[in-house]
């Protein structure tokens, strides 16, 4: 966690290569093996999807753009999670 908050805005390349090392998941990466097993084979790619368009919310803009793309990924988040029936989180303002 605590390289999420170290987030340096003088050397954001440095930062996102940093976080390459992390073992994280979205953007394409595999799943674990201890996840890929919890997960039935229908429900999987979901999942994949989930996992990806989440980590683009995060970093869609993150260079300084101004664009709709975080919106755009949140809305594919909030439609993978109706597909399966899974309520959408309250947003506070």
């Amino acid at each position: 966690m605590a390289y999420l908050y170290a987030i340096d805005v003088e050397n954001l390349p440095q930062w996102e290569q940093e976080g390459g090392e992390l073992k994280l998941n979205g953007r394409g990466d595999l799943l674990p093996d201890e996840i890929s097993q919890l997960l039935n084979a229908r429900n999987k790619p979901s999942f994949v999807n989930l996992l990806n368009a989440v980590a683009e919310v995060g970093l869609a803009d993150m260079y300084g753009a101004t664009t709709n793309s975080a919106d755009l990924y949140l809305e594919k988040c909030f439609k993978i999670l109706k597909e399966h029936s899974v309520a959408i989180p309250l947003i506070a303002a």
